[in-house]
């Protein structure tokens, strides 16, 4: 471990600030965290830290041994704070920047193991990251999120998540031409229930089986017309209030939650 960086021109540096951009970490297969509780759930789920970014400050904590302990001194960079706080997406980083290797899924990591979650066009970070941790208390299996939802390594996501984003398996950007083969091929003996609005059936009229996939669509304009095609069942969550429609994040947990009651009774 070399001495403190306080250069922003410093090849580290640059390097960490591209990561603060969505297409660079895409490159990289890189992602970024911030703050003690989520780098230690990440750790804590064996994520494959490249680099910690700390404050001499925080080094010197508990915590920063801790963490410089678990990683090996050879990856920990030291970062004048004032730098690291103006790189720092958070207001409060804590002293404290991980890069991660981006975990690599495949189809097979989850398929004939539960309930498959489907994410379609799902924008907004919070919402976002609700449903991952949601899907991880109700033991869904195995999460696909489509190609134009936010990106799940976004920060506002993995803080909304927890440190859930580490104890699922997630396949990301999928294509709705690939995801479409995937129903040919080896998701044939599935289920395909969506949720939406024109549904006729109510979600807890129905049967929920291990192979059943669920999709939850985009907060303003639902599941899109193509999926909703290929949908075995549509269905629908009753409102009785004067609303429109239910939070994405509310309106999957109610179902995921529906799903799990069939599965410990």
């Amino acid at each position: 471990m070399n001495g403190v960086i306080s250069s922003t021109g410093n090849v580290r540096i640059k390097y960490l600030q591209k990561l603060y951009l969505r297409k660079y970490r895409k490159k990289e297969g890189k992602f970024i965290l911030e703050g003690y509780r989520i780098i230690n759930e990440a750790l804590n789920s064996n994520a494959d830290f490249e680099t910690i970014f700390l404050t001499p400050s925080f080094y010197d904590s508990p915590e920063g041994q801790k963490i410089t302990n678990l990683v090996g001194r050879d990856m920990v960079v030291l970062v004048e704070e004032g730098l690291l706080n103006e790189l720092a997406d958070t207001v409060t980083p804590q002293g404290v920047i991980g890069v991660v290797d981006e975990p690599v899924y495949h189809i097979n990591d989850f398929i004939d193991k539960g309930i498959i979650l489907v994410l379609d066009r799902l924008q907004d970070p919070g919402n976002m990251g609700t449903v991952i941790r949601t899907a991880v208390a109700a033991g869904v299996a195995g999460i696909i999120v489509l190609k134009g939802s936010v990106d799940i390594y976004n920060l506002k996501v993995l803080r909304a998540t927890m440190g859930a984003v580490f104890n699922i398996p997630i396949i990301t950007d999928i294509e709705l031409a690939a995801f479409k083969e995937l129903l040919v091929s080896q998701l044939s003996t599935y289920n395909l229930i969506a949720a939406d609005l024109s549904g006729k059936e109510y979600y807890y009229n129905i049967n929920y089986n291990p192979r059943s996939m669920l999709v939850i669509g985009n907060e303003a304009h639902g599941v899109s017309r193509e999926i909703l095609e290929m949908a075995d069942r549509l269905i629908k969550i009753p409102i009785i209030g004067d609303i429109d429609s239910l939070n994405a994040a509310i309106a999957a947990g109610i179902i995921m939650y529906k799903a799990l009651e069939e599965k410990i009774e």
